[in-house]
């Protein structure tokens, strides 16, 4: 899932009396797992570069941005988020699974995340 948000704005003219949003970045939320594998020249063994990952957008900063010409407060929305990233490299036999990281979500309370890899080596012939 992505979150959009903004990231500069052009300030209030005559017209409009709100900052305008000019640019957006797009951020990946939920869970990710990046994989690399290095198979053993035998094909008994796989070597895993892992790196689990968890971003959750946990709500909104608002920064003052100056007053209206009615000398309104205009606030500027800013994104807060959580990243919980692990990184190892770890090795399985072929065909066997093994739990590579877990992460305590934050919502819904007392949940958990899991991330398990299972690796087969198919010799090419």
């Amino acid at each position: 899932m992505e979150k959009r948000y903004a990231t500069e704005w052009d300030p209030p003219n005559d017209v409009n009396e709100l900052y305008v949003p000019t640019a957006f970045e797009t951020r990946n939320v939920g869970a990710s797992l990046e994989v690399v594998p290095h198979v053993s020249p035998q094909g008994e063994a796989v070597r895993l570069d892992v790196a689990p990952q968890r971003v959750e957008m946990l709500g909104y900063d608002f920064f003052d941005a100056g007053k209206t010409t009615s000398g309104e407060l205009t606030q500027i929305p800013q994104p807060k988020f959580f990243q919980s990233k692990a990184s190892s490299t770890v090795t399985v036999q072929n065909g066997q699974q093994m739990l590579i990281g877990v992460h305590l979500l934050t919502k819904p309370e007392n949940y958990m995340e899991i991330f398990i890899v299972q690796a087969w080596v198919t010799p090419i012939k």
